[in-house]
């Protein structure tokens, strides 16, 4: 099973790259794609997720480009996940009892919902400053 799916490991690469930059600089995807070696048609679709979740700003034109619209500490590892990924779920039955007609009665259901929770909460206590000091 693969949890961190190619999109977001190039979403948290480019947003690794952009903490870098002084505050508020706007990078053009293909400096960012070149820089981090990543296809820049795949990376502007990431990056139009990541700044319609509210991670990064994007300015079009000549002077335009991409940057964060917080400081790394304010970006949850959860938030980002989200906004590439959509919800991170270990199983569908955990946000959908119809997803399986042995919901109510399964053994291992609550297992996982407490695996799940756990890690939800991790993913929402580590920001990506924290990531990027490890």
């Amino acid at each position: 099973m693969q949890f961190i799916l190619r999109n977001s490991d190039y979403a948290l690469r480019s947003l690794s790259f952009l903490a870098g930059l002084p505050r508020g600089k706007k990078i053009k995807v293909s400096t960012i794609a070149e820089k981090q070696d990543l296809p820049p048609a795949f990376l502007r679709k990431i990056l139009l997720k990541l700044s319609k979740a509210r991670i990064v700003e994007s300015r079009s034109g000549p002077c335009g480009g991409f940057s964060l619209s917080r400081k790394p500490s304010q970006i949850s590892l959860k938030e980002v996940l989200e906004a590439v990924q959509g919800r991170v779920s270990l199983n569908d039955c955990l946000y959908d009892s119809n997803f399986c007609s042995r919901w109510r009665r399964c053994s291992v259901r609550p297992g996982l919902s407490v695996i799940q929770d756990k890690l939800i909460g991790l993913l929402d206590e580590c920001n990506l400053g924290d990531f990027l000091k490890l």
